[in-house]
């Protein structure tokens, strides 16, 4: 069909199903381009949408490639629409397509091509457009409202992706953090599959940390990170690790340990070999250290415990286990490990939570504490001509920037991933702020919704408290009769 007429007839269709998009489109002329198919394709700037060869067989390919959940998918990209209509015709009329177009010019070059009627009689169908990203979230949430309960699979259309028009951030970082997490769980697989069969056996004896679910109610905690902010608190925790309960994350483990400062738990879940780094120095006294089963299976060997187990909701490879391991635990939050450590912390019951060294930016353009591994190994690399703090901007200028609001009100800068970890933050923030306050001992990191700047006088009412801080679980768990046998029949079953 003409492009023209096309358009006009989903024009109407819109004007009957879903009105206030007709406000988006484009009112510029567009330029299709012919194709050796006989169909069109877009090309915005310098990114051509679809092939100039068969965009039909392109868009096959593509949702031949999508693994699908279920067949409730949330896609940003409407493109031209093929690769719509391949995910329709999927899912079938029982399913849900929920389509974000954010480009006004690439929605109006859609509409005039894709047969808007024809593809809504294939599935149940919603288009997401707007100017703000905030119109763009209370459309999505209206629809999320509508459809809680359902289990989506979230989808990227690239070449409309990297059309995504620069005011909506926020939407910009969700999706990259998205991808970021599946790039991981791709490139670790492998990596996750061996160190499960290496921890099987501790995994299946340690307690888990639901035998300690609530056995810290009404008590203060300070969860460590090593952002370059740690090395201003380093003295506060000193002062207060008496007062305090500390969680710290692997990666700030041998800077507390240097400092003379034992934490009560480690949490570590990065799969990767060089998180032994981390344990170079051992706790003096028994902690014990938080891991999931897919963590460095070298550093669950040579740390010598104790040990509590916990998985991660939906993870691409333990997320089945979570039936056989029922009564471990399990945590909800997602991203890096210090928002674990936050899970955790409000299971364990502890109603006044700290972030020390949980900075998600690059406060004074530094990317790590001085006393960290990372700034050490930078450190052999530093002459007369090449200054930490150089060394420190290089590292820096590897990541995708972003500027970020700070509590002392200036701007501060971050990356793409570390603000995606503080939204996830503020997540956890939001769900649990009405039974656990959050408190912040530095200014100069990333502000995180929720989270207050700790005054002097909270300080002031922890220097009375000491804690009786010894902790007592179960070293060993009583075993179900042959899981040990059903976790390895269906891990090997997988690899």
């Amino acid at each position: 069909m003409d492009p023209v007429k096309r358009f006009q007839d989903n024009l109407e269709f819109i004007r009957a199903v879903c009105p206030y998009v007709e406000r988006h489109i484009c009112q510029t002329q567009i330029n299709l381009l012919p194709t050796r198919s006989g169909s069109y394709t877009f090309r915005y700037k310098d990114v051509l949408l679809h092939s100039m060869m068969n965009p039909e067989r392109e868009a096959q390919r593509f949702a031949d490639s999508i693994q699908l959940k279920d067949n409730h998918v949330v896609i940003y990209g409407f493109g031209l629409g093929y690769h719509l209509f391949e995910i329709a015709q999927r899912i079938g009329s029982d399913g849900i397509l929920v389509v974000i177009e954010l480009n006004p010019e690439i929605l109006t070059a859609g509409l005039s091509v894709v047969n808007l009627e024809h593809f809504a009689s294939l599935c149940r169908f919603s288009l997401i457009t707007g100017v703000t990203e905030k119109e763009v979230l209370e459309r999505f949430h209206d629809i999320s409202r509508e459809l809680e309960n359902l289990q989506w699979s979230y989808v990227i259309h690239q070449a409309s992706y990297k059309c995504l028009p620069p005011q909506f951030r926020n939407i910009h970082s969700f999706f990259e953090s998205m991808q970021m997490e599946r790039r991981t769980s791709s490139k670790f697989r492998n990596q996750f599959l061996l160190n499960f069969e290496k921890n099987l056996e501790t995994v299946v004896r340690s307690p888990g940390i639901d035998d300690l679910k609530c056995a810290f109610h009404g008590k203060p905690v300070v969860i460590v990170g090593a952002g370059p902010s740690l090395d201003e608190t380093l003295p506060l925790l000193r002062e207060f690790e008496g007062a305090v309960y500390i969680i710290s994350v692997d990666t700030a483990l041998q800077i507390l340990l240097t400092n003379n400062i034992c934490p009560d738990f480690i949490v570590s879940v990065d799969p990767q070999p060089i998180t032994l780094r981390h344990f170079r120095l051992v706790p003096p006294r028994p902690v014990p250290l938080l891991f999931c089963p897919v963590s460095n299976a070298e550093t669950i060997a040579q740390y010598p415990g104790p040990f509590m187990v916990f998985l991660q909701k939906g993870h691409s490879v333990t997320g089945e286990y979570e039936e056989l391991l029922t009564g471990k635990g399990v945590v909800h939050a997602g991203g890096s490990v210090s928002c674990i450590a936050v899970d955790i912390a409000v299971q364990f019951g502890f109603t006044q939570i700290f972030f020390a060294g949980m900075d998600y930016a690059y406060p004074q353009s530094r990317a790590y504490s001085a006393y960290s591994y990372e700034s050490r190994q930078l450190y052999t690399y530093s002459h007369r001509f090449k200054s930490m703090e150089i060394l420190h901007r290089k590292r820096i200028a590897r990541e995708k920037q972003v500027m970020v609001p700070s509590y002392n009100r200036t701007p501060v800068l971050s990356a793409i991933s570390l603000n995606s970890y503080r939204k996830n933050i503020e997540k956890l923030v939001e769900i649990y702020s009405q039974k656990v306050t959050f408190y912040t001992l530095s200014e100069t990191g990333a502000s995180v919704r929720g989270v207050e700047l700790c005054c002097s006088n909270i300080l002031d009412n922890l220097r009375n408290n000491q804690l009786n801080k010894t902790i007592s679980f179960p070293r060993t768990t009583a075993i179900s009769p042959g899981l040990h046998e059903k976790l390895t029949e269906k891990l090997y079953s997988v690899q």
